[in-house]
């Protein structure tokens, strides 16, 4: 009920993180990735697997074997017997020359860009009858989505990849031969990336996110009526880490409308609706409300925003973190939202919740009636956005968690005891200062979970239920 909704007086800059190198994945860590998707081609009886990757549609690439196009496509081929080959244009060359697991890479430059030397290349067609592929050949293929009955005529053989690399493949094997496989890596519940393994893999995530969440923080601390966009950004000090989204930060009703536009010399006026979004490779944390320092500074028809549209809103997050936990269903966590600001007037739409990795949305089973349960080593990003276009304003509270069982606990405890104490710090603050009573297993990754803003140009003033 958001009668229990209070704004209290409190610093949310709690926690003044000391960051050390991140931990690196090895060898054995990529080849545990590359073994779990080897029994899932055992289990369907492929031949063989064919990955796509692109500057854009990276992620499912990098996971397996640390490689990430630049600026060009390549194409990892997989074999029933474990064998790899990476096919590359001009520039992955050099960029994949010290792969983390043992790769043959061959040149094909018609993956390079327009203009680029192509003397070398080859068909493609040739490439992937030197690993063995042809007519008898049972091909997987992996690109950026799976597709679902009712979408396309025949989803099961239907794929994402170019149209020109798809022809190549249908010279060699008929096209019943050939299945979208993308499900085995991102598909719900079991994909092989829909939850994290290892102590190493949370603690990589948490640093990340918790850089992300500094990012932010600082863009808080500094925004003040006639800052522009740009020098925003500048005052964040944001790194040269990889990215997942471009940055996001909007003044006024025109860009926060646009909702994913990026930053220019427009000026923040008191009173204007403001969205700030930063993601990097493993996290986004986003906020967005109005340009006030109180309820005395809000705008002329917006005296009552606080109480009829931001306390809703920021009550339903709290019953967010505290439906959320392992077995609990999408469906679940769906109505904890959609029970409390699924009327017209809140204006959410996307699913109130979603995985995330290296790309910024992996999937969701959050959706009305989900029977899909959220399992251990879920990472999960509590994105919920609401909005009003008439006048417009949006309340946007969007940052990571993951579920991690007893033994998940454990090791990252005893492996990486300083993430454990920054993670401890979170959920002391979340239940003790903000009232939310988040389940065990719930490990909130950067310190600005469950923290809410009813006025962005003043940061001590934050909601609570405790």
């Amino acid at each position: 009920m958001t009668s229990a909704i209070k704004i209290i007086n409190c610093d949310p800059f709690y926690l003044n993180p000391v960051f050390t190198a991140l931990p690196q994945l090895e060898t054995e860590d990529y080849l545990v990735r590359l073994n779990l998707l080897q029994e899932k081609m055992r289990e369907t009886d492929l031949t063989h697997l064919i990955v796509y990757a692109d500057r854009e549609h990276f992620a499912n690439m990098d996971y397996l074997i640390g490689h990430d196009p630049r600026f060009e496509e390549a194409l990892l081929i997989l074999d029933a017997n474990g064998a790899r080959t990476l096919l590359v244009g001009n520039e992955g060359w050099g960029h994949s020359s010290q792969l983390p697991v043992e790769t043959q890479r061959v040149l094909h430059q018609t993956f390079s860009l327009q203009g680029q030397p192509r003397q070398k290349t080859k068909p493609l067609a040739r490439h992937l009858r030197r690993v063995g592929i042809d007519k008898s050949s049972s091909l997987g293929v992996i690109g950026y989505k799976y597709f679902l009955a009712g979408e396309v005529k025949d989803p099961e053989h239907q794929t994402d990849l170019p149209a020109y690399l798809m022809e190549e493949i249908y010279r060699l094997i008929p096209r019943k031969q050939v299945c979208n496989f993308t499900a085995s890596m991102t598909g719900l519940p079991d994909g092989i990336r829909m939850h994290l393994r290892s102590a190493k893999e949370v603690a990589i995530y948490e640093q990340i996110a918790e850089r992300t969440a500094q990012s932010v923080i600082r863009m808080l601390k500094f925004l003040k009526p006639g800052i522009s966009e740009l020098e925003l950004t500048s005052l964040a000090a944001m790194d040269a880490m990889p990215i997942s989204a471009f940055p996001m930060i909007n003044f006024g009703a025109e860009h926060v409308a646009n909702g994913l536009r990026s930053p220019n010399e427009h000026s923040l006026q008191l009173g204007d609706p403001v969205c700030i979004c930063r993601a990097l490779r493993g996290a986004l944390v986003s906020r967005a409300g109005i340009a006030a320092y109180d309820h005395a500074t809000l705008p002329t028809g917006l005296k009552n925003v606080t109480e009829q549209f931001y306390k809703p809103f920021w009550a339903a997050l709290a019953a967010w973190y505290e439906t959320v936990g392992i077995g609990v269903s999408g469906g679940e966590v769906y109505d904890s939202i959609f029970s409390r600001i699924g009327s017209k007037r809140f204006g959410v739409g996307l699913n109130p919740g979603h995985q995330i990795g290296a790309d910024e949305w992996t999937n969701s089973g959050i959706y009305a009636g989900s029977a899909i349960a959220l399992v251990d080593g879920a990472y999960l990003q509590s994105d919920v956005i609401a909005s009003c276009s008439k006048p417009v304003y949006s309340a946007i509270m969007e940052d990571g968690l993951v579920l991690a069982g007893v033994d998940l606990r454990r090791s990252l405890a005893a492996e990486y005891p300083v993430v454990w104490q920054r993670i401890q710090q979170r959920r002391t603050f979340m239940q003790t200062t903000l009232g939310i009573r988040i389940k065990e297993e719930v490990l909130p990754m950067s310190s600005l979970c469950g923290i809410y803003f009813p006025y962005l140009l003043n940061c001590s003033r934050i909601f609570s239920k405790a």
